[in-house]
């Protein structure tokens, strides 16, 4: 499997996740834009801009540049950053969200 299918796999996975939420209303994919921002998940009272990292590894460069654009949108308290990532629990791999500071969040 291609690193670009891989990561494909990742991005649908995150959002298959948010459709199963009583509050979901849209989902959007930014395929192959290599940008900040992976997905936007639009829930009942709040957007998501999502970066999927598979790791959860960000790069500085990639953190810096999220939190200034989190620095931009400082006029909404309705987005939040999220990034998304997994983790292999033994048989079970589980998708686990952080906010920029490292934080994980359990509920949207």
């Amino acid at each position: 499997m291609t690193r670009y299918n891989s990561g494909y796999n990742f991005e649908r996975k995150v959002m298959d996740y948010f459709r199963q939420m009583p509050d979901f209303i849209y989902a959007m994919r930014s395929g192959g834009s290599k940008g900040l921002i992976d997905l936007i998940i639009i829930l009942r009272g709040r957007v998501l801009l999502v970066q999927c990292k598979k790791a959860g590894y960000l790069s500085k460069a990639e953190l810096f540049a999220l939190s200034e654009l989190r620095r931009k949108c400082i006029w909404s308290d309705d987005i939040m950053f999220v990034i998304a990532e997994q983790q292999k629990n033994r048989q079970k791999t589980i998708l686990l969200f952080r906010n920029l500071n490292g934080e994980v969040l359990d509920n949207f």
